[in-house]
């Protein structure tokens, strides 16, 4: 049992909310049908908010991850409630100059409980994580963005002896060294994640120091250096070593675009590996692959989606060179280059190999034609806005029994992601055919959000596969939008919405004829481009006419609706 029976759990937490954490936490021991088995517990905290605060106490009902932090013992396992479910957290107070949250004890911070994962956003001036030194720390299911540094990468810094990111996103952050993630001594582990869109001096998206950093199953794309590096930069005593991976599409303007080595080796390989080729990444021209870097994002890899699994991933385009590129041994799932074996699943956690034709693995950290995936020749899916409008766009090279496309989209419209899907319509589709096809769809009349849209592509026995996704931002035209008011007139509540284009303070309070005010919708920060529904119930109210007044730092705007009984 180990230290089972000195956990700690904050006392406004209820039982259910830790169990249902816990369920599937276990020392690996056989298990029940419907039973919970939770072993081995380490000490335990659970973060309840989103608010970046240190007031000291995890006891009061509102616990902060800064103060989880402080608060645990070494060895403590912290999670995070299911209310935080796909939510930001906004870092602001800082550990110290360089560092947002600094980890000095033995840590695991761990989100994969919540399906949407959770978000730490730096605020653009300082490192978001870092290890100090002779400590090791647990990332998992986290996305880290906005981090920047002068003293290192934006997203975390190692300078202890080990830290592991499973199912880790490390997006949009700068720094020095290391846009994303860098090594400073010890033992760097990035499993299952993914680093993006990250930018640095040197080392776009991984800086190794003088410690080792293994890549496992990853995707390292579309960073970029100033120098060199775009993906990966190894320094002097350091060492990178890569499998099942993608290191592909990153830029450096000096040298190595995707892996770049001072006075070291750039990178060694363990196979399964997708570089770019002449891009600074050595092949072992066995199990890796190398594609051109300029038609990476066009011939070779979907955008970056969610296709399953804890991060966004690239999914293999048709025609890939990486598709079956490792053979099985006679068509089995095992062979002595390790299909199936050594490799035996990729970013997402699929088994390897899962295609139709069960004929070998992908290369890279995606294995691509599964029975989940799109079974037609998609060549091409894009959404192009047009206003208040998203027209998407696709088409197919062949298609067999497919009789049509349905189109779903999911909506953000604030911090909470929705993670349910809508239908907008149905496309058909020619049935079987080797003649390319073009289909289009209008999504008219949207709100200020973000959307994303797929395709769930339906065969005429009724199974179905989806596509990649794509995104669309719908912006504020001018500095707000402020939707009609409806019903109005209304018997007991009415709604509406309101966007902006910057992100700002706004109030919305209801006043009688007679100015005074009889409710309060609103009062905080609402970011840009992100339409938010408010609601009026107005029990207790009389009869009347009333003024609805939305108040921003550089806008006033009012609406009239009368109550009736």
């Amino acid at each position: 049992g180990g230290q089972g029976g000195n956990s700690f759990v904050n006392t406004s937490v209820a039982n259910g909310t830790v169990l249902s954490a816990l369920a599937g936490v276990t020392n690996g021991s056989s298990e029940q049908p419907g039973a919970i088995t939770i072993e081995c517990v380490a000490p335990l905290s659970i973060v309840t908010t989103t608010l970046d605060e240190a007031d000291g106490s995890c006891a009061d009902g509102d616990c902060s991850l800064r103060d989880a932090i402080a608060l645990s013992s070494a060895g403590s396992l912290i999670l995070f409630d299911t209310a935080l479910n796909g939510q930001t957290i906004n870092l602001s107070l800082g550990a110290s100059d360089f560092f947002h949250l600094v980890i000095d004890k033995d840590l695991t911070l761990d989100a994969s409980t919540l399906p949407d994962g959770l978000t730490l956003h730096g605020d653009g001036t300082r490192t978001i994580i870092q290890i100090s030194e002779s400590n090791t720390a647990t990332l998992r299911s986290l996305t880290l963005t906005g981090g920047a540094s002068g003293a290192g990468a934006g997203g975390v810094r190692l300078d202890g002896d080990m830290a592991v990111l499973e199912g880790v996103t490390v997006i949009g952050n700068s720094g020095t060294a290391g846009g994303g993630v860098v090594a400073v001594s010890g033992s760097l582990f990035l499993r299952q994640s993914t680093v993006s869109g990250n930018t640095a001096t040197f080392g776009g998206g991984v800086y190794t120091l003088f410690g080792t950093t293994t890549i496992e199953q990853s995707t390292i794309t579309d960073n970029t250096a100033i120098n060199d590096g775009g993906g990966v930069f190894t320094f002097g005593s350091g060492t990178t070593t890569a499998s099942g991976s993608i290191i592909a599409g990153n830029s450096g303007s000096v040298g190595g675009e995707d892996c770049f080595g001072f006075e070291s080796e750039p990178l060694f390989t363990a196979g399964y590996n997708l570089f770019g080729t002449g891009t600074g990444c050595p092949s072992d021209g066995s199990t890796d692959a190398t594609v051109d870097p300029a038609t990476v994002f066009t011939h070779v890899l979907w955008p970056l989606a969610n296709n399953g699994g804890p991060t966004a991933t690239h999914m293999l385009r048709v025609g890939s060179p990486a598709i079956d590129a490792i053979p099985a041994d006679g068509g089995s799932k095992t062979s002595a280059l390790g299909c199936g074996t050594t490799f035996a699943t990729d970013q997402r956690g699929l088994s390897r190999p899962v295609d139709l034709t069960d004929s070998g693995c992908d290369i890279g950290a995606v294995e691509a034609q599964s029975p989940g995936e799109l079974p037609v020749e998609l060549v091409a899916f894009e959404a192009l806005r047009d206003g208040n409008t998203v027209m998407l766009l696709w088409e197919t090279a062949s298609e067999t029994n497919n009789a049509g496309f349905e189109v779903q989209v999911r909506e953000d419209r604030s911090a909470t992601r929705d993670a349910g899907w809508q239908v907008l319509g149905f496309v058909d589709g020619v049935g079987t055919t080797i003649v390319p096809q073009t289909y289009t769809f209008d999504a008219a009349a949207l709100e200020p959000g973000l959307y994303t849209f797929r395709l769930r592509q339906v065969d005429y026995d009724g199974t179905f596969a989806y596509s990649p996704q794509v995104e669309v931002t719908i912006g504020v035209t001018g500095a707000y939008e402020l939707s009609s008011v409806y019903p109005n007139p209304f018997r007991a509540q009415t709604q509406f919405s309101l966007a902006v284009g910057r992100t700002q303070n706004v109030r919305v309070a209801v006043y009688d004829v007679l100015g005074r005010r009889v409710a309060l919708l609103f009062d905080g920060e609402l970011a840009a481009d992100r339409s938010r529904g408010l609601v009026w119930e107005a029990r207790g109210q009389a009869s009347g006419l009333y003024l609805l007044r939305v108040e921003g730092e550089h806008f006033v705007a009012t609406r009239q609706v009368t109550l009736t009984k």
